[in-house]
């Protein structure tokens, strides 16, 4: 079966994380320049769309928007499709969703305090290892609380496709006999990965953990260095190899690659017309293909394409990379005086095409 799946992430947790350094310990400061999302005192709220600033591969599809409510969710977008405010946990989830802390399964029970919470993002890093910081400051865990009770993170890792989740102080304020909380992603309501806070675990299966009121021991920390951290990893897909090209003409051919995967979802085709500057999403093609066809207009006459292939499954492997060079026009000299589209005014009667 070609299928992505949430048991191919790692879990991993520690608790020596900082909410000023990611993992690879560069500095992330998001006391300045970043990008509200959600103002102060709303409940229950939802931002509208974001740009990722890059390609954000999760559990094999290709993101590059996302949005973020109040209750410690986001959604990630390929189409703009946004994550409901009334969206509470994993449990019901229906799309591309991860869960940082949500605090209430059966309704909306996280508010950004009043005075100064907020849901505000940045983007660290530069092309191929982009991180993408996304933090509820200062939140109020338990609507009818006015107190400070928790900032935490999510970071979404360009290069690897990493999901991490950094915590910093967790309090639940007063408000209750117990909280139902959890954390985690998924894609539907099956496809999950769910943290257990007791046990410091994660299972494919959701977890609903029961916290009393007052300080959650499991997540809780007041200094950089000591915080929680939750991460998890997915694995790479064998990549393919051997790209070549044949039937290349002045404005078509085709591409091809050997498969070295059984349980790839596809293979994502890359594009560049700048000598390998940048690349561009071309094209993501079903399992078990091994060759692509192109043609015109995406083809000139004599001109160098270079092109990538990536495996992908969760996350895209390394590429097999190799440049067509398309075929010169054709040459066709006009015999006569007449319109472009009559055989008689050029020679052997051949009207030219486009790439003539």
């Amino acid at each position: 079966v070609n299928a992505q799946s949430a048991a191919n992430y790692a879990f991993s947790t520690n608790s020596s994380g900082s909410l000023a350094l990611d993992m690879n310990s560069n500095a992330l400061d998001m006391s300045t320049g970043t990008s509200t999302m959600i103002g102060a005192g709303v409940f229950g709220g939802a931002s509208e769309t974001r740009e990722m600033g890059f390609e954000f591969w999760y559990m094999g599809t290709r993101c590059n928007t996302f949005n973020a409510t109040s209750n410690g969710l986001i959604g990630l977008q390929a189409n703009n499709t946004l994550v409901a405010s009334s969206a509470t946990s994993l449990a019901f989830s229906t799309g591309n969703r991860i869960v940082v802390f949500q605090n209430g399964i059966a309704g909306a029970n996280m508010i950004t305090n009043l005075a100064n919470g907020k849901v505000h993002t940045k983007l660290f890093g530069s092309e191929g290892s982009f991180v993408r910081v996304i933090e509820w400051l200062n939140m109020s865990l338990n609507n009818t609380s006015t107190t400070v009770d928790a900032t935490f993170q999510l970071r979404m890792y360009q290069a690897t496709g990493v999901i991490e989740f950094v915590y910093g102080a967790m309090n639940i304020g007063f408000g209750g006999p117990y909280n139902t909380c959890n954390a985690g992603f998924s894609t539907t309501t099956t496809a999950v990965q769910s943290i257990n806070f007791s046990s410091q675990s994660s299972s494919n299966s959701l977890v609903n953990n029961i916290l009393p009121n007052g300080i959650i021991t499991s997540l809780n920390s007041s200094f950089n260095g000591s915080r929680r951290v939750y991460r998890y990893t997915p694995a790479t897909p064998s990549a393919a190899t051997g790209i070549n090209f044949t039937s290349v003409t002045a404005n078509s051919g085709t591409l091809n690659w050997v498969d070295n995967s059984s349980d790839e979802v596809g293979f994502a085709i890359y594009r560049s017309v700048d000598a390998g500057a940048t690349y561009k999403f071309f094209n993501l093609t079903t399992a078990n293909l091994t060759s692509f066809g192109f043609s015109a207009p995406q083809l000139l006459p004599s001109t160098n394409y270079m092109w990538r292939v990536h495996t992908i499954r969760e996350i895209p492997a390394s590429p097999t990379s190799g440049t067509l060079t398309t075929l010169a026009g054709n040459t066709i000299i006009s015999v006569a005086s007449g319109n472009w589209n009559t055989p008689a005014t050029w020679v052997g009667g051949v009207v030219p095409i486009t790439t003539d």
